[in-house]
């Protein structure tokens, strides 16, 4: 049995109440919607997929435009369905707005990343136990690393779509984060021949891996923009109530028209680019109540600030962070 619920919610919002075992065909939408379990464990049967989709409560799953889609609940349970967001319109100034296109085919993309990476962390686990393996044992133990990185990675953003608690996140070290980002980033900038710097320090409210992703985005691009024997330095300030965090290069600099479009998903100068690096960076600067800056000139080097307050107000739900565990 399910019963149906109405909200007024922007978005607006459908949800059904099923008993343990109830089964519901949702109704074919106009438009991209999104079904979240609230309670309970709901099996969920998409028209066309390979395989059903298991959802907890907090789990999204993108149903397309005209898509057919039916709910068997495990336990008693609580699935909504909202509006997926529309296309907005196009315009260099509508570059953050535009990122938020992005939300339901990143929910969708992320779920379905999941079992795979299970079973490449399975199988990398095994063979760590196989004695005929122990010659691979240290790259073995770095793919079952980046694998268990890649799923916080999944983790995190699908609970970023979550309702937040108002609380207030840990004080943050930057130097650390910094040190760490430009350790992961070592290899890739010695295969480009590319030095790496830091200097300076500050502390912010924010969650540590969240900004860490950031930084991996900013650097891994001025890495890519810089030619051989050029520099990339991160410096870390605090100003006042705030801090900011300066990531320079000696590339190939980015035109007024280049610059007034980053931030575009999909928006790239590189042949094998996708444009979300950025995207991605400057929506964990916003969550943190900050904002993304650029400056550059063809031939100078460009440089990107990330401005972050010093502080999150305890009752300010729009900058509450998700807590990593």
């Amino acid at each position: 049995m399910a019963t149906r619920n109405r909200t007024t919610q922007k978005p607006p919002r459908e949800s059904w109440d099923l008993a343990e075992n109830a089964t519901l065909k949702l109704p074919r939408r106009r438009v991209a919607v999104v079904v979240r379990a609230e309670r309970g464990t709901v099996l969920v049967t998409r028209g066309g997929d390979r395989e059903d989709h298991v959802l907890e409560p907090g789990d999204e799953l993108v149903l397309p435009r005209g898509g057919l889609a039916v709910a068997w609940a495990f336990t008693a349970a609580t699935i909504s369905v909202r509006e997926g967001l529309r296309v907005l319109a196009r315009g260099a100034d509508e570059a953050p707005q535009r990122a938020g296109e992005l939300e339901p085919l990143g929910v969708e993309v992320a779920h379905e990343l999941k079992n795979p990476l299970a079973g490449v962390k399975a199988l990398v686990q095994l063979g760590l136990r196989n004695p005929a393996e122990a010659p691979a044992h240290e790259r073995l133990v770095f793919i079952e690393r980046e694998v268990a990185r890649m799923q916080e990675i999944l983790r995190r953003f699908l609970s970023s779509a979550r309702p937040r608690e108002d609380a207030r996140p840990p004080r943050v070290a930057l130097g650390p984060v910094v040190a760490d980002a430009l350790l992961a980033l070592s290899a890739l900038a010695g295969e480009a021949r590319v030095r790496l710097r830091a200097r300076g320090e500050a502390t912010v409210d924010g969650d540590p891996r969240r900004l860490k992703e950031a930084l991996l985005n900013l650097v891994a691009n001025a890495i890519e923009a810089t030619p051989p024997g050029g520099e990339v330095v991160v410096e870390v300030r605090q100003t006042g109530d705030a801090a900011e965090i300066a990531v320079r290069d000696t590339g190939r600099g980015m035109s007024s028209e280049t610059l007034a479009r980053l931030g575009t998903p999909f928006f790239t100068t590189r042949e094998d680019g996708t444009g979300l690096g950025v995207v991605l960076a400057r929506a964990v600067i916003a969550d943190h109540g900050g904002s993304l800056q650029y400056e550059s000139e063809p031939g100078r080097g460009t440089t990107v600030r990330a401005i972050l307050p010093g502080r999150v107000a305890p009752d300010a739900s729009a900058t509450a962070l998700p807590q990593s565990a």
